[in-house]
């Protein structure tokens, strides 16, 4: 038994009964002429699609509004050995399919094709997105679908907040605000009650003189809105103004 002697050191520190090696690879490959080796791959299906949002025209620094549908663009991939002919891209959103893309182009095998998803009006807000390609006989279920979160700003205009309408709480208007931003000028119309729970007001992205962000009551008395909360030790408040601009 040599733990004791080969056992892991702590850092900064040196073993006596350790050597210090150190490896160093300056160059790799064959000392004789490269030649080329062909590969053949045997037991691929004849039915395999795979599917992969395009980064060529959709990178992860794109943004979206909800001032128009959406059409986000994905890959198509026939990775078996026959041709695509009859295949479908579903599309969900929040764990809902809202639309099905019918396969038109043929793609021969190890092709591939990109395509626009069915156009979709976005709420604002974060939303889970997911295509799904189906293909008869497509027995490898691994590569057939794919996620994103994507982030929809509000458009301008005016949003309802209040039981069975855009936002039910004020909180949930302003924390979604607080994520996605906003691409004009937002009014949040709020009906009368009373409504329990923190307001927290940060630095809206978008926000500026002509972009502005206003909460009034819909009745247009101030006194039909009532905010509640409890406060604790560490967030004592009600409500939170932090680094907003533009707000009314």
């Amino acid at each position: 038994d040599n733990s004791a002697t080969c056992g892991q050191t702590a850092a900064g520190s040196r073993s006596g009964n350790r050597p210090n090696a150190k490896f160093i690879f300056s160059t790799y490959g064959c000392d004789g002429a490269r030649a080329m080796v062909p590969v053949v791959v045997t037991g691929a299906p004849d039915n395999d699609a795979a599917i992969s949002w395009d980064d060529a025209t959709d990178g992860s620094g794109s943004t979206y509004s909800s001032c128009a549908p959406i059409s986000l663009p994905v890959r198509v991939r026939n990775q078996g050995g026959v041709n695509m002919t009859d295949y479908s891209v579903v599309l969900s959103v929040d764990g809902d399919s809202v639309g099905i893309l019918n396969g038109s182009t043929t793609i021969v095998s190890g092709d591939s094709v990109v395509l626009n998803l069915p156009a979709y009006s976005f709420v604002p807000g974060r939303h889970v997105v997911s295509a799904r390609v189906v293909l008869s006989g497509d027995t490898v279920s691994s590569n057939d679908e794919i996620s994103r979160i994507l982030s929809v700003r509000f458009c301008g205009g005016t949003y309802n907040v209040g039981p069975g309408t855009d936002f039910v709480t004020i909180s949930a208007a302003t924390d979604t605000l607080n994520q996605v931003g906003m691409d004009g000028a937002v009014i949040f119309s709020i009906a009368s009650g009373t409504y329990n729970g923190q307001v927290s007001f940060g630095s809206f992205n978008g926000a500026d003189s002509a972009n502005t962000v206003t909460f009034q009551s819909q009745t247009g008395n101030a006194e039909d809105v009532i905010l509640t909360a409890t406060p604790t030790s560490t967030d004592n408040y009600v409500i939170s103004v932090d680094g907003s601009q533009h707000l009314s």
